[in-house]
């Protein structure tokens, strides 16, 4: 039998699919519905952001979950559910990929390959979840590890070109042509 967490969490999919909001899981989608490491990441096309308000509400209220904490800043949102049974769910989702304010890659190239896991949940490319790996070390933590430099060397060479693209125009060329070197 399916745990509470579980049973909202593969319930929360079958909904966004019933409303037919654009978007896609951006980490982790082989553990959902089942097992979630810490939240589950989402990338929401914006025209659909009241739909997809709307439909959490709704299930929190046939599920009787409630939102116990909502964080908010520029495209990032964070909202932490409880059951009445005391576990918890959050959900981190993004209405865009941005930087300073700036998009740093148009949302509906995103979801446009996003591919279906379990039947029922739309999932990131491997390459757009690596990608964004990526890019948010070194946008937010200025740094490359090893295991960044394994992970962009698994990737297809569009998305290669496309990180290239970004790193130069946030980092200025001395700095992204040192970037660049040591990721190709």
């Amino acid at each position: 039998m399916e745990n509470s967490k579980t049973f909202f969490i593969r319930n929360f999919f079958y909904e966004l699919n019933k409303v037919e909001v654009e978007y896609c899981v951006i980490r982790n989608c082989d553990e959902l519905p089942s097992s979630i490491s810490n939240d589950v990441d989402l990338l929401i096309h914006p025209d659909y952001e009241s739909v997809f308000i709307s439909a959490l509400q709704r299930l929190c209220i046939m599920h009787s979950w409630r939102i116990v904490f909502r964080y908010t800043k520029y495209q990032f949102h964070s909202v932490v559910l409880m059951s009445e049974d005391g576990e918890f769910i959050a959900f981190d989702f993004f209405y865009g990929v941005y930087y300073r304010n700036t998009e740093m890659v148009p949302v509906d190239r995103l979801l446009k390959g996003a591919t279906v896991f379990d039947d029922y949940i739309r999932c990131a490319s491997i390459d757009v979840q690596i990608s964004l790996v990526i890019m948010k070390e070194l946008l937010f933590n200025n740094k490359v590890t090893k295991k960044h430099l394994y992970m962009f060397d698994q990737i297809d060479e569009t998305n290669k070109l496309s990180i290239v693209k970004i790193i130069r125009r946030f980092f200025g060329y001395s700095l992204s042509k040192y970037i660049v070197d040591r990721l190709m």
